[in-house]
């Protein structure tokens, strides 16, 4: 199978899949179905999900900036050890936007399944400052 850093980049340019350097392989994400992500400014965002045993609530970002050189990095952006991280991202098929503002990066979640039902909640997780 894949590794988590087996990221595969499609080249406009050139009308071809890439598979481009990939820093960060301890901070990439696990293996997952079922999670949300977005893209806000140079990074894309994946948050929650599962891999049929258990949740994948962390949060983690692939930094995109410096990708006409063919480098991507991979982030943790929040490994979600506390429980009301845990509450907030461990959710499969959350819908997640970005956005950018004066203050900083934001994703807004909504929804999404944590093993007992779907939930109706809206979460904000600032993901950078300005």
């Amino acid at each position: 199978g894949m590794a988590p850093t087996d990221v595969h980049v499609f080249d406009t340019w050139a009308n071809r899949w890439v598979q481009p350097t990939v820093l960060g392989e301890a901070r990439a994400p696990k293996p997952r179905s079922g999670a949300s992500s977005c893209v806000v400014g140079t990074r894309w965002f994946i948050s929650g999900g599962g891999d049929g045993a258990e949740a994948r609530p962390e949060t983690h970002a692939l930094e995109c900036r410096d990708a006409r050189a063919g480098v991507f990095q991979w982030t943790l952006i929040n490994s979600a050890s506390k429980p009301e991280d845990k509450e907030a991202a461990g959710k499969e098929k959350a819908s997640t936007v970005g956005f950018r503002a004066k203050s900083g990066d934001f994703l807004v979640m909504f929804g999404g399944f944590g093993g007992f039902g779907c939930s109706g909640l809206t979460r904000v997780m600032r993901v950078s400052t300005r």
